[in-house]
């Protein structure tokens, strides 16, 4: 397989994980701009994140402050959804997160605290 099939794959699972999580405690619908994700891993402890559905802008919660996840270019409006899930390994990264910008497709992981773009790569 290739890269992109691989990292495919990956969102799909991701995001089919938070489906299956999410039916066991649905969240409200969100109305406003603002949206946190959040998901258990390592024996108990959550990685949450508050995000702007429209400018993708987003922090993460770290002993009751919010800190801003970085870009690495500007980011455009769009309509953002953010998924984080739990790896499974605690011997490798405990987490993983993504950001979609729904309209376009356009897609995001979160490593070290940064948004790092994910390219399409034809085969």
């Amino acid at each position: 397989m290739n890269r992109r099939t691989i990292a495919l794959l990956f969102v799909a699972a991701a995001l089919c994980h938070a489906s299956v999580f999410a039916a066991d405690s649905p969240a409200p619908q969100a109305s406003g701009d603002f949206v946190i994700a959040s998901a258990p891993y390592d024996d108990g402890d959550h990685i949450t994140i508050l995000y702007n559905r429209k400018s993708g802008a987003s922090w993460f919660l770290l002993q009751n402050q919010w800190n801003k996840i970085k870009e690495t270019s500007a980011v455009p409006a769009g309509n953002y959804q953010v998924v984080l899930t739990s790896s499974g390994q605690p011997e490798q990264t405990s987490w993983f997160g993504f950001r979609i910008d729904t309209n376009t497709g356009t897609t995001w992981r979160i490593k070290d605290r940064v948004w790092i773009a994910m390219d399409f790569v034809d085969e």
